[in-house]
């Protein structure tokens, strides 16, 4: 008689981020969409909360890579090697708001990392 074994497989808990509704006009859906991934794939979110704290990084990252998107736009002007006087102090106003932003973001990242350790969300081993 064959014996019956019961498997129990963990329901993979998914990003709760829709591309759709985090991209603005002009960004990319795919390149967000693998942001997630790599979170995803990097941390296995073992409950609803670690998942909270993996969605914060994916938001905190791709916040960071639209302030450096803006920057770089602004910084290009065809036709001329130097910027309009004006678009130069609202890039200096942007940078700084960008840097006050990114020292918030690093220290919600290191409480956000703390706090899933602390649920024991451990990194795949590869």
């Amino acid at each position: 008689m064959a014996s019956k074994r019961l498997f129990l497989i963990k329901p993979r808990i998914k990003s709760s981020l829709d591309p759709a509704r985090e991209c603005q006009p002009g960004e990319s859906r795919e390149e967000f969409a693998a942001l997630q991934t790599e979170y995803f794939e990097r941390f296995a979110p073992v409950n609803l909360e670690t998942r909270f704290y993996i969605d914060c990084l994916i938001e905190d990252e791709w916040s960071l890579r639209r302030w450096r998107r803006i920057e770089t736009e602004l910084r290009k002007r065809p036709g001329s090697e130097k910027p309009l006087v004006h678009v130069e102090r609202h890039i200096a106003f942007l940078t700084r708001l960008n840097k006050k932003r990114v020292v918030q973001i690093e220290r919600d990242q290191r409480a956000q990392r703390k706090e899933m350790e602390a649920l024991e969300c451990q990194p795949l081993v590869t």
